[in-house]
C-alpha cells in the first residue's frame, strides 16, 4: 500500500506540481487552508504532511502546533513548504514542530529525496517505538510474575508453622486473592473440607469437586474455569486467565501444607496419647508398689515373723524397702520429667500458629510491588 500525504497549500499551481512529482508513488490529498488540513489530517491519518506557511485562515505554524497538540497527529512528521529562505523561518518552523523544510522553486529530485527520508526514518522510529512498548510490557509481565512467586514463597512459608485446616485455608485464600484466582477448595479426607474464596459454594460446584479427581491433573474448561487435582486436595478456579501455571505452583505449595498439619495433628495425637500412657503407668506403678509393701507387712504378719526379729532385723529390712521405694521413686520421677518434656513439645508446636499469624501480617500486596 502506498504511503499516504497530506498536501496543504493553497496555491493551485503548487498544488498540481506536487501531485505531478509525487501521485505516481504515494496516495495524495490536498487540502486549500490550515482548518481544511487539520480536519483532513485527523481523519485520514496520513504518513507525512507538506505544510505551506502562508495559508488563508490560521498560518502553516499555527496549524503545525494544533497538529502537535492533538494526540491523533503529534506524531506525523511534518514537512514545511514556503518561498522564505532565511534561517529565521527555518527556526521558527522547527519550533513550531516541523521535521524538515524546504524553499520553493520546489524541485522534483529534492522533494523526492526529502520525503523518503522522512518516511524511513519514520519507519525506523516506530519500530524502535513498537520494540520498547513490547521490551516495557515483557519487563512489567516479569515483574509480576515475580511478585506472584514471591507471595506463593511466602505462603510456603507460612503453611510450614500451621497446625490447623482452618489456618491453612485462609492463608491460601489470602495467596489466590493477591494471584487475582476466584476458587473453591475441596481438602480430601475422613472429614473431607470444601471452602470457597468468596463464602458461597453452588451445589455444582461441590458436585464437580466430589466427582473430578480422575479428570487429570489440570483440567481446562468453559468460560475461563479449571479444575487443579492434587493428591489431597482438589481446587476448581472460577477466573484461571493466565494463571495456570503460577497457581500449579501455589498448588504445589498447598499440597505440602495439607500434608504438614496431617502430620503435626497426628504427631500431637501421638504425643498426648504417650503422655497418657506414661501417666497410667506411672500410676500403675505406684499403686503396685504400694500394694507390694502391704503385702510384704501382712506376709510378716501372719508367718508371726515379727516376733522373731531382732530389733536391727527389723531395720535391716525396713532399711531394704526404703532403698526400693527411692529406686522406684527415682524411675517414676522420670516419668514425670518425660511427661513434662512431652508437654512442653505439644505446646511449642501449638504455639506455632500465633508464628504462623505473625508472618500472614507481614505480607505485601503485589500492587505495592515498585517497577522499573
Amino acid at each position: 500500500m502506498q504511503p499516504k500525504l497530506l498536501i496543504i497549500e493553497d496555491e493551485e499551481i503548487f498544488q498540481n506540481l506536487l501531485r505531478t512529482f509525487l501521485a505516481h508513488n504515494y496516495a495524495l490529498s490536498i487540502a486549500g487552508s490550515g482548518e481544511e488540513g487539520l480536519v483532513k489530517a485527523t481523519d485520514w491519518l496520513p504518513d507525512l504532511i507538506i505544510l505551506d506557511i502562508i495559508l488563508p485562515g490560521i498560518d502553516g505554524y499555527q496549524t503545525c502546533e494544533v497538529l502537535r497538540a492533538n494526540d491523533q497527529t503529534r506524531g506525523i512528521p511534518i514537512l514545511f513548504l514556503s518561498q522564505y529562505q532565511g534561517l529565521a523561518d527555518r527556526l521558527k518552523a522547527y519550533g513550531a514542530g516541523g521535521d524538515d523544510y524546504l524553499s520553493k522553486p520546489i524541485n522534483e529530485q529534492e522533494i523526492t529525496l526529502k520525503i523518503a527520508k522522512i518516511l524511513q526514518h519514520k519507519r525506523q522510529h516506530d519500530q524502535l517505538t513498537a520494540q520498547l512498548q513490547t521490551s516495557y510490557a515483557t519487563v512489567i509481565t516479569a515483574q509480576l510474575q515475580a511478585a506472584k512467586i514471591q507471595f506463593i514463597g511466602r505462603f510456603l512459608q507460612q503453611i510450614l508453622l500451621c497446625d490447623n485446616f482452618e489456618k491453612l485455608t485462609e492463608l491460601f485464600f489470602y495467596t489466590a486473592q493477591q494471584l487475582g484466582v476466584n476458587c473453591v477448595l475441596y481438602i480430601r479426607g475422613e472429614q473431607p473440607l470444601i471452602r470457597s474464596s468468596t463464602g458461597g459454594i453452588h451445589k455444582l460446584e461441590h458436585e464437580i469437586l466430589e466427582l473430578s479427581q480422575n479428570v487429570g491433573r489440570i483440567h481446562s474448561f468453559g468460560q475461563n474455569r479449571a479444575i487443579f487435582n492434587w493428591k489431597n486436595l482438589s481446587v476448581l478456579v472460577r477466573n484461571v486467565d493466565d494463571n495456570i501455571d503460577t497457581f500449579a505452583i501455589l498448588m504445589d505449595a498447598l499440597e505440602v501444607g495439607v500434608h504438614t498439619v496431617n502430620t503435626l495433628n497426628n504427631l500431637l495425637k501421638m504425643l498426648e496419647n504417650l503422655h497418657h500412657q506414661n501417666q497410667l503407668v506411672k500410676d500403675n506403678i505406684d499403686d503396685r508398689f504400694k500394694e507390694m509393701n502391704q503385702a510384704l507387712k501382712q506376709t510378716f504378719l501372719s508367718l508371726s515373723f515379727i516376733d522373731k526379729l531382732s530389733t536391727d532385723d527389723e531395720d535391716l529390712i525396713n532399711d531394704r524397702i526404703d532403698a526400693f521405694n527411692h529406686l522406684i521413686g527415682q524411675e517414676l520421677r522420670h516419668l514425670d520429667n518425660n511427661n513434662e518434656a512431652i508437654c512442653v513439645l505439644v505446646d511449642e508446636l501449638r504455639s506455632q500458629t500465633k508464628d504462623c499469624d505473625d508472618l500472614g501480617n507481614q505480607t505485601d500486596k503485589i500492587g505495592e510491588v515498585t517497577f522499573f
